[in-house]
């Protein structure tokens, strides 16, 4: 008899004995009664010191509810089992003193009389969790972490209690199964009652890892995709009392633990990588980036995803995110992306575009390219009193539905070269026009300059432009006072918008700008006239003739062939000409004879001299003057003004001047020289009755001959 009952004891502490990997405590799945014992203390309490630790390594050896086991634990080595704080236990009085007395004093072990695990709790729940209550005296809560120590320590009135593990921390991926402990128990001899039972379980955690990928697009979303660093996020994790900011990675299975701050600012390549993720709902949400970027920051989109553990392999993985309004975490009326983007191998990656808007700003060439067309380029030569025409190009961006601010500015760095023409605005998206008032509002600024603004009058036509390139096309008059030196008659157009994306009422961030610049360069000719005999000649009148037949004559008077005839011009094959103006040369001392034709554009002159100085033969024919001044622009660009805030895409230029017509930093001179024609007598004077006397001798000479003639004929 005493051999089996030590028999009995012994299969009792080996049955109640936790496995390191799995079952945590003693009793685990049977107790069976030990009669050899003394009787148990029934109105005494014992305690439960449970020793909890996070281990992932392979199983060790059982435990016998006594402290010693501790030195089972491995401390040391890659798979080194770590305390494990915030296990919440809840611990079921499943007998009471006299029914646990009762059980243990039965000898016979036969079925009926045992009790496993399974007959409290199914599916690590109590079965009848209605009969415990605290009121009552059989309902028990123990919640491990004091300083990271993973302990809790709760004192039990004497009877048997089913231990379920109800709450861990997120990185937990294997529970702890429930047990049954009965308070006391034997010790492992199984020769005493032990009181104080110290056991040791386990829990497998599980981590995984996340990469956001940061990248700009001008436009729309299909645009050419460009890394972005230095971006800043914010990561949160779902909770009962909402988003928690994670900015600590997770240790001992619990989100904030570790020591070691996560990144959530992205590197040269654009990634933002966490590797410490536990299970649960997150949201990556943009809070900033670096001033000098014109992407736009979209700091209301929160990008949400979803760690949990695969069915398959027990690992935790990062899925895409439902919007299941149960867990609450889309309640919150912002915008949600549940990630959709995944990468290499099946991978999730989150994807973040960032869109910036664009604008380019072109002037008309004045003449036809090769394709028979009028070409735009960034700068180009005109005539004084020309109407220019001018183009902008505006790329809308993706999200422009969630910009407050949106609008263009076209201004002259001097009114007086450049004259805005009132009503020229057209606003097209591709071949479609946009209608002024209804589609976009225009006005003039206090600059000389006009003003359109997409977001004043109907939103919602710019709003379903996104992605698009919108063109702008106007006139500015280019007048006499236009600066014909190298620097040429600039005007600006600057893109202003919203830098952050945001909806509704309210003050809206100071908006940025694109900045770019057009040129318009115009020329200048010299003439000097002097005479064959080397004088400064003032008061030549000139006409100055332009060949136009490249160019847009929109506006311009074209001389008809006889009249061109007439004036010596060549109207030979497409030849057409125009009337530049009318000038005459200096009668001022110090300027005598001098002449600067200004306001003129490249092409082919011609000098009509119209009058002259007396004395001097008017020109027989026009003179030639060639003007092929090649314009080299460079410019300053893609740099931030001080203040980060004003992208200039061409602003400051500098320009060199080559060609016909440009010689030594200055434009060429032509001299013209007028030669005298004979001196006539004055009427009157003693020449003429010279020529009176010749003229009468030579009558009275050739009546003689004729007298003569007719006196031999009468002799005949």
């Amino acid at each position: 008899m005493k051999k089996k009952s030590r028999f009995l004891t012994g299969l009792l502490s080996a049955v109640m004995a936790l496995s390191l990997c799995a079952l945590p405590v003693s009793a685990a799945e049977s107790q069976t009664r030990v009669p050899t014992l003394p009787a148990i203390d029934k109105h005494t309490t014992g305690t439960l010191t449970i020793h909890k630790y996070e281990y992932n390594g392979n199983a060790g050896p059982n435990g016998t509810g006594e402290a010693t086991d501790i030195n089972g634990i491995p401390t040391t080595g890659n798979d080194a089992a770590t305390p494990l704080d915030g296990v919440t236990f809840t611990l079921y009085k499943v007998m009471d003193a006299d029914q646990l007395q009762a059980y243990y004093d039965n000898t016979q072990a036969n079925e009926s009389n045992s009790v496993t695990i399974g007959t409290y709790v199914e599916n690590n729940a109590i079965k009848e969790p209605s009969n415990y209550s605290e009121e009552n005296g059989n309902l028990f809560t123990a919640i491990t972490g004091s300083a990271g120590t993973g302990t809790a320590k709760v004192t039990l009135p004497v009877g048997m209690y089913a231990v379920v593990e109800t709450n861990v921390p997120a990185g937990v991926t294997e529970r702890t199964p429930a047990f049954l402990v009965s308070v006391p128990m034997t010790d492992n001899a199984g020769k005493n009652w032990l009181y104080d039972i110290e056991v040791f379980p386990k829990n497998k955690t599980s981590y995984t890892g996340v990469t956001l990928h940061k990248q700009g697009k001008t436009g729309g979303a299909d645009a050419t995709a460009t890394a972005l660093a230095d971006f800043r996020f914010k990561l949160e994790k779902w909770s009962d009392n909402g988003w928690i900011e994670i900015t600590s990675e997770a240790e001992g299975g619990k989100d904030n633990a570790g020591n070691k701050s996560v990144a959530t600012t992205t590197d040269n390549d654009g990634k933002i990588t966490i590797d410490s993720l536990t299970q649960g709902i997150y949201r990556f949400t943009e809070t900033g980036g670096p001033n000098n970027s014109e992407y736009i920051i979209d700091t209301k989109t929160h990008y949400v995803f979803e760690v949990k553990q695969d069915k398959t392999t027990g690992q935790l993985v990062v899925a895409r995110a439902t919007a299941d309004t149960t867990k609450g975490w889309n309640d919150d009326n912002n915008n949600y992306d549940c990630v959709k983007n995944f990468g290499s191998d099946n991978v999730l990656s989150i994807v973040v575009d960032n869109y910036k808007p664009d604008v380019t700003k072109f002037v008309q060439n004045r003449e036809k390219g090769e394709d028979g067309n009028f070409g735009y380029s960034q700068d180009a030569d005109y005539s004084a009193n020309d109407t220019v025409n001018y183009k902008l190009e505006v790329v809308v961006p993706q999200n422009i539905a969630d910009l407050k601010t949106f609008y263009v500015e076209d201004n002259p760095a001097n009114e007086a070269a450049l004259q805005y023409i009132d009503g020229s605005v057209n606003v097209f998206v591709g071949e479609t026009q946009l209608t002024a008032g209804t589609d976009f509002k225009v006005e003039q600024t206090n600059n000389g300059g006009f003003k359109v603004d997409f977001k004043a009058v109907t939103p919602t036509t710019i709003n379903n432009q996104k992605g698009k390139t919108i063109t702008i096309k106007y006139q500015y008059k280019l007048t006499n006072n236009a600066d014909s030196t190298v620097s040429g008659n600039v005007n600006k157009a600057e893109l202003n918008y919203s830098h952050k994306a945001k909806t509704g009422e309210g003050e809206d961030d100071e908006p940025y700008k694109i900045h770019d610049e057009g040129v318009v360069y115009t020329f200048a000719t010299n003439i000097l006239k002097k005479g064959d005999d080397d004088a400064f000649l003032g008061g030549v009148e000139f006409e100055l003739y332009k060949e136009v037949s490249n160019e847009d004559t929109t506006g311009k008077k074209v001389l008809d062939d006889d009249a061109a005839k007439a004036k010596g011009l060549d109207v030979t094959g497409d030849k057409k000409w125009v009337l530049v103006t009318t000038k005459s040369t200096s009668n001022d001392p110090g300027t005598k004879g001098q002449l600067t034709f200004d306001g003129l554009s490249n092409g082919t002159y011609y000098l009509v001299e119209t009058k002259t100085n007396a004395g001097y033969n008017l020109l027989s024919k026009p003179v030639k003057v060639e003007l092929t001044i090649n314009h080299e622009t460079n410019w300053t660009k893609d740099t931030w003004d001080e203040g980060g805030k004003v992208f200039n895409k061409h602003s400051v230029n500098t320009t060199t001047f080559t060609g016909t017509g440009w010689n030594d930093n200055k434009f060429d001179t032509t001299t013209v020289i007028n030669r005298k024609g004979f001196t006539l007598p004055r009427t009157g004077g003693f020449g003429t009755l010279l020529f009176s006397g010749i003229g009468a001798l030579l009558v009275v000479g050739g009546i003689g001959v004729l007298m003569s003639i007719k006196k031999k004929k009468g002799n005949v």
